[in-house]
């Protein structure tokens, strides 16, 4: 069952990110709202994978002109914790924080957004520069290099 949780959830996902591609921004609601749902049938339920869908259902939300669905995806999606273990390199999604920090009527609730997203996030200042690979790779190298294993040997 869980891993069936998990594909389900990666077809949703991978639904959002087509939709928004092809700016079906309606079909993208769905498919949030779906992953949403179905959150429950993950291995780690409420945790990352809710975080990052409630992150999408706001951005959706934005691009079909509701506002206030955004703003309480904004501040569920802040109550969500992350998992443990990518806490390191992630934290909770910023990708909603960024463009709703931009709104005036949305001032504090981005605020406590960023104040409980800073407890979460421990390698350098909120909101992160990027989620890529190349953050995973230079922390791999910092941590490797810091226990011996990134000397170079002759």
């Amino acid at each position: 069952m869980l891993v069936g949780g998990g594909g389900l959830h990666l077809g949703l996902r991978l639904l959002c990110l087509m939709a928004q591609r092809s700016r079906l921004h309606r079909v993208r609601v769905w498919a949030a709202r779906q992953r949403i749902a179905f959150d429950r049938l993950l291995d780690e339920p409420a945790s990352c994978g809710l975080n990052q869908a409630l992150t999408e259902l706001g951005l959706a939300l934005l691009r079909v002109g509701d506002a206030d669905g955004a703003k309480d995806s904004l501040v569920r999606s802040g109550e969500v914790y992350p998992c443990p273990e990518s806490t390191l390199f992630f934290g909770l999604d910023s990708r909603l924080w960024v463009v709703m920090r931009e709104r005036a009527d949305s001032a504090e609730l981005c605020a406590e957004y960023e104040r409980t997203a800073k407890k979460f996030y421990l390698i350098s200042d909120w909101p992160p520069k990027t989620t890529h690979i190349p953050v995973i790779r230079r922390v791999g190298a910092v941590i490797s290099h810091s226990i011996g294993r990134g000397s170079k040997r002759k």
